[in-house]
């Protein structure tokens, strides 16, 4: 009778063991994903165009930005803009245009560089700014970038016209 004890005993904690080691915790109670994320294991699965541990961050597509990535980047630029601009050589006050390029909210226009009606092809960068990149103008070459800094637009270039490369900075007033 006690052997009974014995193996009932036994075999109760083997099945109270394996049943014990078959649950298992549940990853997914302390994870918050955010904007239609799922959690999977722990980690969270996010739907375009978010990102992140939590799903907390955008991404948006090139030329696009905003709680909802509706927003075309070349709004904030398109139009005429007058500034300053400070090379080598001083500081010249002039107007730079930005026109919008039909069909294709990734590229911009910039007009008027260096104050001689060059006009320059730019592309969006994923965060709303533009990369100017190396292109023939004339006799030269010019490559830079425009931002916006504390809601002015900043315009900063690299000009060649045959020797080295001479940085130009255009700030909006």
């Amino acid at each position: 009778m006690k052997t009974h004890k014995i193996i009932f005993l036994f075999f109760s904690c083997l099945i109270l063991f394996s049943i014990d080691s078959c649950q298992q915790e549940n990853l997914c109670t302390n994870v918050v994903c955010q904007n239609g994320g799922t959690c999977n294991n722990g980690v969270c699965s996010c739907v375009n165009p978010y990102f992140g541990t939590h799903c907390d961050s955008l991404l948006c597509n090139l030329g696009y930005e905003g709680n909802l990535c509706q927003t075309e980047c070349r709004n904030k630029y398109s139009g005429l803009f007058s500034g300053s601009e400070t090379d080598s050589t001083g500081t010249l006050s002039y107007n730079i245009r930005f026109d919008s390029v039909m069909n294709d909210v990734t590229k911009i226009k910039v007009l008027n560089t260096y104050n001689a009606s060059i006009t320059i092809n730019g592309t969006f960068r994923q965060n709303c700014s533009i990369n100017i990149d190396t292109q023939a103008i004339g006799v030269g070459q010019i490559y830079g970038s425009v931002t916006i800094i504390g809601g002015k637009i900043s315009y900063q270039y690299f000009l060649s016209t045959g020797g080295a490369y001479e940085p130009h900075t255009w700030v909006q007033n």
